[in-house]
């Protein structure tokens, strides 16, 4: 029976190995490649990750895993065809964990800009000096779309391509109405609290929406 599990994950690999997943064996333990690319990865996501960690990360799984399979009186052969999957899977699970916390962070972020970004214009309604404060409290690749559109609006002094950088890194509806209203305002004059007052309300609630989803999403 056991004989026929492994000729089993044997074919399952092999197709893998031969499709389009591909990618898959890239991260593995045993792959010739495999730290480097997975530090690679880890590393664009905005976290450390030396040699030192990636072996105590496979070994302290492969730790629990053996607890498992001794608690659960697995025969010594499926363990070592769990572990032997395990060196496969445990990169990309790594990688998922590592990819959303990235992710939640970016987010955050992003929000943090758009809400600092409201308050320092409802007190001067001016562009580049509001970037300019926003620059003081975000990081990241949001760091660097407000840097862009400094340099847009240095070079060319175009609010509308500078406004662009923004709605292409984020083409979120909020994004969109938060651009309408300073160019607006910019360009014609006035100031409109009210609107910007509405928008800063879709903020928080955007930021309630994803957090709620996430942890449900969590929870499933």
């Amino acid at each position: 029976m056991m004989i026929f599990v492994y000729l089993i994950v044997l074919l399952f690999f092999l197709c893998l190995n031969f499709s389009n997943k591909k990618s898959f064996f890239q991260y593995g333990l045993f792959s010739k490649n495999g730290y480097r690319l997975l530090k690679k990865k880890i590393l664009s996501y905005g976290y450390n990750y030396d040699i030192q960690t990636h072996l105590f990360s496979n070994l302290v799984f492969l730790l629990v895993l053996a607890f498992l399979c001794r608690e659960f009186e697995v025969r010594f052969e499926s363990f070592v065809l769990f572990a032997l999957s395990a060196g496969f899977l445990f990169p990309h699970i790594v990688i998922w964990i590592l990819f959303h916390s990235y992710q939640e962070r970016v987010f955050s972020n992003f929000t943090m800009f758009l809400q600092t970004f409201l308050a320092v214009f409802k007190i001067n309604p001016k562009t580049y000096p509001t970037l300019e404060e926003c620059e003081k409290v975000c990081e990241g690749e949001v760091l660097e779309i407000i840097s862009d559109m400094k340099e847009q609006l240095a070079i060319e002094g175009s609010l509308e391509n500078a406004m662009q950088i923004l709605i292409h890194y984020q083409p979120h509806f909020i994004v969109h109405n938060l651009v309408s209203m300073v160019l607006t305002i910019e360009n014609h004059g006035g100031f409109y609290s009210e609107g910007l007052d509405l928008i800063q309300d879709d903020i928080d609630d955007w930021i309630e929406d994803i957090y709620t989803f996430k942890k449900k999403q969590t929870s499933i």
